[in-house]
């Protein structure tokens, strides 16, 4: 996992004005294009992951990218204690 965090340019998330919805973003087309372009192979099976988070300093949102990928764990990884066929015994 990396630990660099990736803003996301030309999306920019706001607080919704009525209750019912949930999200509202802003989002500047050309900027937006060049920063999907330019990470394109940070995601998967053609979607990028986008969290928003709210600052703690003035409670502004803004988007990252989320860049989180598990650990793929062989059997022998997680149960060091098994033979090959899965079976402790």
């Amino acid at each position: 996992m990396e630990n660099e965090t990736i803003f996301v340019d030309g999306l920019y998330p706001r607080e919704p004005k009525l209750e019912w919805i949930a999200a509202s973003f802003s989002i500047n087309i050309a900027k937006f294009d060049e920063f999907l372009k330019n990470n394109k192979e940070r995601g998967t099976e053609g979607f990028l992951s986008i969290d928003i988070k709210k600052s703690r300093a003035n409670n502004k949102l803004y988007a990252t990218l989320n860049t989180y990928k598990p650990k793929e764990v062989k059997s022998k990884e997680q149960a060091p204690d098994r033979d090959d066929d899965g079976f402790p015994f």
